[in-house]
């Protein structure tokens, strides 16, 4: 019991930790400049196959390149243009997609919460339930 509690405690502080981390980028990348998609790759691991996104942009003149899984809706061939969301005071730290609905991210949060608060009374349901038998 004690080990599905701590599991059920851990997961909820990670999805909650993974919620913050991506509030915060989205927070931090408020600055929009037109990029390029200049290539896309394949991750294959364990038969499953997810693609790498390479984006180029430039930022006060200097040329930046951003590598991500999260796909631009504006880029959907190499050599098309998009918007980059970068951050103003660190312009290498950019999105190539920023949501508009955070409701996706928000189960993140309460499903975190839901996990913790499980991991806490999940033990005195389990006692009251074996005293009355």
């Amino acid at each position: 019991m004690a080990v599905v509690c701590l599991t059920l405690f851990l997961l909820g502080i990670m999805l909650i930790i993974i919620y913050l981390a991506v509030m915060r980028k989205h927070t931090r990348c408020s600055a929009q400049v037109q990029g390029t998609l200049i290539k896309i790759g394949e991750n294959t691991s364990r038969d499953v196959t997810r693609y790498e996104y390479y984006y180029s942009y430039r930022v006060d003149g200097i040329e930046y390149q951003l590598k991500t899984f999260d796909n631009s809706p504006e880029a959907k061939r190499v050599g098309d243009r998009c918007t980059i969301w970068y951050n103003p005071k660190k312009p290498k730290d950019s999105l190539a997609h920023r949501y508009k609905s955070y409701k996706a991210f928000k189960i993140l949060l309460f499903g975190g919460i839901a996990m913790i608060l499980l991991a806490f009374i999940l033990p005195f349901a389990v006692f009251a339930i074996s005293s009355r038998a």
